[in-house]
């Protein structure tokens, strides 16, 4: 009897041995199975909840900063003309600095009238004797511009003014602001008003270069590079 129990009992120890690995590797089985099967589906989840957002938030932002980027590169129309303003507005003084304008070989006190004519020919529109100053004018065509001759004592030229030239746009006076100007020369020697235009004006040695515009807008309409001793009276003060 107790060498059958022993027996049964030890058949019956092995087999519930038996049982419990069958049970264990079920269990170890399924939870491979379970691991394997969020394995797989967390790329696919991060893909969908967090990758691809991810990715397109990503390349929406860097197409906003490319676009940034894109136009802080493109400079502002205003600020290339405004360039193109400082070297146009330097080269009006050196000009002025000798009493001269671009595009016509006379000298603001220097030049007579008669220089100009025979250089020129006759003015587009001569001066009349009702006009409150005597000024010939000409517009030579081509994109040159337009350009008054003041005629002073001994019909020496005190005045010359350059209108510029819509054609040329380094010559487009309007595109200048009185803003621009006063950036790029300094403060003005004086500013004055004149009927609807403003005036400034700046002292070159023995020359007074002015900007003019309609005090409305605030942009240039003309220069005038001015001699005060040849429009003064024979033996008076320049003004």
């Amino acid at each position: 009897m107790i060498k059958k129990f022993k027996k049964r009992s030890i058949g019956g120890a092995l087999a519930g041995l038996a049982l419990m690995v069958a049970l264990s590797g079920c269990a170890l089985t399924n939870g491979k199975k379970a691991n394997a099967a969020n394995a797989s589906k967390a790329p696919v989840d991060a893909s969908v909840s967090g990758n691809v957002p991810t990715s397109s938030k990503t390349k929406h932002n860097q197409d906003g900063i490319g676009a940034k980027v894109g136009s802080k590169k493109q400079a502002p129309a205003h600020a290339s003309d405004t360039k193109g303003h400082e070297k146009q507005l330097k080269d009006i003084i050196a000009r002025a600095k000798n009493g001269k304008v671009k595009g016509a070989n006379f000298v603001s006190g220097k030049t007579t009238i008669e220089d100009v004519h025979s250089t020129w020919g006759e003015p587009d529109r001569p001066w009349q004797p009702n006009d409150r100053y005597a000024y010939d004018s000409y517009s030579p065509g081509a994109g040159r511009g337009t350009y008054s001759f003041g005629i002073g004592r001994g019909e020496v030229v005190y005045d010359i003014r350059y209108y510029g030239s819509p054609m040329d746009e380094s010559q487009a006076f309007n595109k200048i602001s009185f803003t621009e100007i006063k950036r790029t020369l300094g403060t003005p020697s004086s500013v004055k008003t004149n009927g609807g235009d403003d005036i400034l004006m700046y002292r070159l040695g023995n020359y007074e270069l002015k900007f003019v515009g309609p005090h409305k807008t605030q942009r240039l309409d003309h220069i005038s590079v001015y001699s005060p001793r040849a429009v003064a009276p024979m033996g008076g003060s320049s003004k």
